[in-house]
């Protein structure tokens, strides 16, 4: 009889562990979730700062309004002429002039734009 009682002891302190456990797993999630959200934070933060003195966004928005102006005002040859020439650029610099409105722009993550990339992929 004794044994038994024993066994069901081991039994027990094995369940408690097993709870011990599971708690530390989900306080330490809730740990490192609560850190992630401070560290995105302070980015934003220190991003919103940064654009209060910033220029690249007016500068982008007037270079990509330019050829829209100028297709109203009767230079759409000259607009299409200067897009036709864009066509031999060579990649690096297309995705380098990306690079640098995505950040002028986009300083932070848009919204849905993550889910809306990885549906267009699959």
């Amino acid at each position: 009889m004794k044994w038994i009682a024993e066994l069901l002891g081991i039994g027990s302190k094995i369940v408690e562990a097993r709870s011990r456990l599971k708690v530390a797993k989900i306080e330490a999630q809730t740990t490192a979730t609560q850190s992630r959200a401070q560290q995105d934070g302070a980015w934003e933060a220190m991003a919103a700062e940064n654009a209060r003195n910033s220029w690249l966004d007016e500068y982008w928005t007037a270079v990509l309004t330019v050829p829209l102006v100028l297709a109203f005002l009767g230079a759409g040859d000259a607009v299409a002429d200067g897009f036709a020439a864009l066509q031999g650029v060579p990649d690096w610099y297309k995705w380098s002039v990306l690079a640098s409105v995505s950040f002028a722009f986009a300083r932070k993550t848009m919204p849905g734009v993550a889910d809306w990339v990885s549906r267009k992929k699959s």
